[in-house]
Formats: structure tokens, sequence, C-alpha cells
């Protein structure tokens, strides 16, 4: 089955044709949502570029914030930027997540 045919299963996901990215906030839905969620495949004919196109999404992110300079977080700090490991990129578990402030709506 391809992934164009299940993200757009209504057994699977309430209005498939419609953009929704609020569906996601709902934590008991999201493991359902995540299982069925198969934008790179997966398992062993899971998608080359994946580390790629995450890779690319940072530097999107890290692009938006060095050319909006009001932007600004929920009390995260440098010391949340800290890695454990610097091969695998895990920061520590007490470290605060990163969340994004709307100056418009602030």
């Amino acid at each position: 089955m391809s992934a164009w045919i299940l993200h757009r299963d209504p057994e699977s996901w309430e209005s498939p044709e419609t953009f929704d990215p609020n569906r996601w906030l709902d934590p008991s839905k999201r493991a359902y949502m995540e299982k069925r969620m198969v934008s790179f495949g997966r398992g062993s004919r899971a998608c080359l570029g994946q580390n790629l196109a995450m890779c690319e999404m940072f530097v999107v992110v890290g692009t938006i914030f060095r050319k909006f300079e009001n932007l600004q977080n929920y009390g995260f700090t440098a010391a949340d930027m800290e890695y454990v490991d610097h091969f695998s990129a895990f920061r520590r578990k007490a470290a605060a997540p990163f969340q994004v402030i709307d100056p418009l709506k602030s």
C-alpha cells in the first residue's frame, strides 16, 4: 500500500483531505496516528532521504530564528540545548521542551 492511499484512509484519519495540524495535539490519539503516518515509509523500504529531510528542517527552523528577531520562546535556555551524547544528539531528560511564542498574539 502506498503512503498516498494510507494517508487518505478515512478509517485511520478524521477528514483525511483536510489540512488540520491541530489533530496532533490530542495525546490520546497521537500514538494511534503516529503508527499510520508513513511519510518516509517503514521498515526495509524506508526512504534513504529521511535523515537529510530532518536535517533540512533544523536548518529551516534556525534560519527562521535568525531572520525574525522578535521571536521568543517559553523559558528555553542555553542549558536546555546541551547534549548528553554529541554523536546521537540526545538532550538531557530534564531539558525544557522547545516552544515558540507568537509575538503578534502575546
